[in-house]
């Protein structure tokens, strides 16, 4: 398995109508960001962590199974840049889901407390 402390050292960011956010796994978000709560923010690119060539066909899949509830955004550092979908109103368990069936790693979770946490995928 690949090096899951990757993930906590990454700067996340997400394109809201209000204006780009940016978090980090364990922060707690302000209250100014509470339709956030209850949200999945995952990739399709790479699967199982390998660098593949089909990463724009894999998030088109993605964006089919999330429909109009989402906002586009980034994770990385400045070697990797992967594009992300922010999902409104999901369960970790359907995060969960969707990490199985593109096979990722992982995937964040913003609980209901606006705590942003890592959740293991595959």
């Amino acid at each position: 398995m690949s090096d899951m402390n990757i993930f906590l050292e990454v700067t996340y960011t997400v394109n809201l109508p209000s204006g780009d956010l940016s978090f980090m796994v364990g922060q707690t978000l302000s209250e100014d960001y509470s339709e956030l709560r209850n949200s999945v923010f995952i990739t399709a690119n790479n699967p199982n962590g390998v660098v593949c060539d089909n990463n724009t066909e894999l998030n088109n899949m993605l964006l089919s199974d999330i429909k109009n509830k989402y906002c586009c955004g980034v994770g990385g550092d400045d070697k990797h840049i992967e594009y992300h979908y922010l999902v409104f109103n999901t369960s970790v368990y359907d995060g969960y889901k969707l990490a199985v069936k593109y096979n990722q790693l992982a995937y964040l979770y913003i609980d209901d407390s606006l705590k942003v946490s890592l959740q293991v995928g595959i």
